[in-house]
Parts: structure tokens; sequence; C-alpha cells
């Protein structure tokens, strides 16, 4: 016949009001445990035996109880679970494939990571990789490498200190204060802002207004081995129009100044005899092309050497065409101040009557001539005088 012992539950054991006697044996059915009596202890002594609940109740020592940086464990012994804390600000290592919810609370109770809007409200320190969405409010130091898309509210508060690379797609609406250094560059590549040089190159500017400030060399158009021209165009019944201030001498106050000389835009040498110091040539569209129809040049005189001269020996001369033939001189105003023309006419009146009121107030040495008599006269300071 088989021996058979004491036996109940562990609610059962832990109910009782009297000790097991010694030796008296008692096993619990919900937890397979086999205890013994002391004449003392109420439910007897557990008989040793190493269980589920004792590898639990070991392992937890080894949790709550052991030294770890950043991380702190609680174990619930009922539940049979271990609860753990993670404090960001300490902790070093990485959080693998399994996902992490909740929400992360600072040191002090400031909220870092909202679990509950799904949205990061402390600041990171340390690099981001990977896509941002949502605004930014604060302070960025570092790298910003990728394509930026979409809106950052309607303004960016706080510095971006560190380099953007990438694009920026949108639009920009607002005032800027402080410097922008670098340069600039065409959709082709081509280069519009040369920030090494501090020179801007650019194969057209399109603007409504352009105005430039600086020393005497203020625009320079096209280089010394490539050298552009300029084209100024104005709407019908409009005009160009040059403006500049000038005392009145011949010292450069000049609205449009004209250098020459004989060598390079680099290495200039001085002006040779006959060589142009600068003109102007009026071309006229015939319908099907432009042709020209007039030039104005300044030259040094025929034989002068013009080394180290005060002022360049000039002649001045005014060339026209009859439209049938390149244009020749009309006219030459010498560096001596005497005007030559292959010929010369008096401007015609048909008699006194018409000179007079064309020419109310005559000076000494203007001269006209009178198809009613066919005279040529001069005013003589007092009368018009006939020449002949």
């Amino acid at each position: 016949m088989p021996l058979q012992i004491r036996r109940g539950t562990n609610t059962q054991r832990t109910a009782m009001t009297q000790p097991l006697a010694q030796g008296e044996l008692l096993y619990v059915t919900d937890d397979q445990r086999l205890y013994i009596g002391n004449g003392t202890t109420l439910g007897g002594v557990q008989i040793t035996g190493y269980t589920n609940e004792d590898a639990q109740d070991a392992s937890a020592l080894l949790f709550s109880n052991g030294a770890h940086t950043g991380i702190t464990f609680t174990y619930n012994d009922a539940a049979a679970s271990i609860s753990a804390v993670v404090d960001l600000a300490n902790y070093q290592g990485t959080i693998g494939a399994t996902s992490f919810k909740g929400s992360i609370v600072a040191d002090d109770s400031t909220l870092l990571v909202d679990g509950i809007s799904g949205t990061i409200v402390g600041p990171v320190v340390s690099n981001v990789t990977g896509n941002v969405t949502g605004n930014l409010t604060g302070n960025v130091i570092g790298n910003i490498t990728g394509v930026i898309t979409g809106t950052a509210g309607s303004t960016i508060l706080g510095n971006v200190t560190g380099n953007v690379t990438g694009n920026v797609t949108g639009n920009t609406t607002g005032y800027h204060t402080g410097d922008v250094k670098g340069s600039v560059f065409a959709d082709d590549s081509s280069i519009i802002v040369d920030a090494v040089s501090n020179s801007v190159i650019a194969a057209s500017v399109i603007t409504g207004s352009v105005r430039l400030q600086g020393t005497i060399d203020i625009l320079e158009i096209g280089t010394a081995a490539t050298p552009v021209g300029i084209l100024l165009t104005a709407q019908e019944s409009e005009s160009i129009s040059i403006y500049s201030r000038t005392d009145g001498l011949f010292d450069g106050g000049g609205p449009i100044n004209f250098y020459g000389q004989s060598g390079t835009y680099l290495a200039p040498l001085k002006i040779a005899a006959e060589g142009s110091l600068g003109g102007l040539a009026f071309s006229g569209y015939n319908g099907s092309v432009y042709k020209l129809g007039a030039a104005m040049v300044a030259s040094v005189a025929p034989g002068v050497d013009t080394t180290g001269d005060a002022f360049i020996a000039t002649d001045l001369i005014f060339a026209t065409s009859n439209g049938t033939v390149t244009p020749s001189i009309a006219l030459t105003l010498r560096r001596d101040q005497v005007a030559e023309s292959p010929c010369f006419r008096a401007t015609p009146f048909a008699d006194v009557t018409a000179r007079n009121a064309a020419i109310a107030s005559p000076q000494a040495g203007m001269v006209a001539y009178l198809t009613s008599t066919n005279k040529l006269q001069v005013y003589n300071g007092s009368a018009w005088v006939d020449l002949h």
C-alpha cells in the first residue's frame, strides 16, 4: 500500500495557525513543493529543491541588485516580470530591431519624446540620418546633407551653424540679415558670381535697373583676350540717356571717355601717329541689314610722336556717305583749330528780310548767302558786307 502524507494548496499552508510537528511532511499541490515541520514554523520549512520560482528569484537579484549604468530594473515576484527604466542622458548603447514604444523623460522630468503625439520635443545632440517630417524650432549646429523639400513653418526660429549641402526646393520670403559668402553657379554649372576673385561673371544680366558704384573701373565686360560689345536698346519713341557731372573743363570730366593706345588691353603702348583715340559709327537698317552711314573719329595727327606729350595732338574727323559709296571725310577739325572740308556752303536766304528774321542778333564773323543778289556776305560787327 503506497505511503500518503498530508497535502494541500499553498494558500492552505500559509493560512495554518499551528506549526507542523517535527518531522511531519506537507506536500503543496499547486506548486509541487515539499515542506517539513520543525515544531515552530507555521507551514513548515521547504525541503531544498530548485524550481522555476527559485530561478526567477535568483535572476531577479542579478538585475535589481547588480551595478548598471543608465538603467534600473524592478522585479515583480507575483507577476513574474522585470521592469526597466532607461536614463537616456547616461545611456550608451544600441536599441536593436525591436520596437521601442512610449515616452522618454529626462532626469528633471522634462519630456524628451512624446509617445502619444509621436514627436521629439527635447534637444537632439547627435547625428540624424534619415527623413525628418515636421517643424524644426531651435538651433542646428553641424552639417545638413540631403534634400529639404517642404515647409519649415512660416519662419525658421533659431541659428544654423554649419554647412548645408543639397537642394532647397521652395520659396524664400523675408529678409536676410548677415553675410552671404561663396560663389553662385547657374543650372549649367557656369559660374555667375566668383567669390574667389570678387567678381560677377555672367553671360547676360536681365533686370529693370542696375546701379554700379565703386572706383574708376566699376564695370568690366569681356576680357582682354575676348573683348565683347555693349548693346543698348530702347523702346520706340524713347531714347538712351547718359548723365554725368562735369565742371565744363577739359579735365576728363566728360560724359564718355575714350582711351586710345597701340598695344593690347593688358600691355598698352603709346599711341602711334594716325592712331584712333576713339570714335562713333552710325548705321541704318536698309530693309535687310544695317549699313554704315556716317562716322566720327578722333585721330592722332600724321607724323606726330606722342612720347611724353602733356596732351595728344588730335584731329577730329567727320565722314558721311551719299548713299552709294562708303563714308568719306566731310569735315576735319584740325589740331591747330582750323576746319577743313571738301566744300563749304553758307546758309542761303532769299533776301535781307529773310536773313534778318533768321539772324536777329548777328555776331561778327557770321556768313550768309543771299539768293536774291547771289552775294556772299559777312557780318563785320556792325553791318552785313558783300564779299564780292
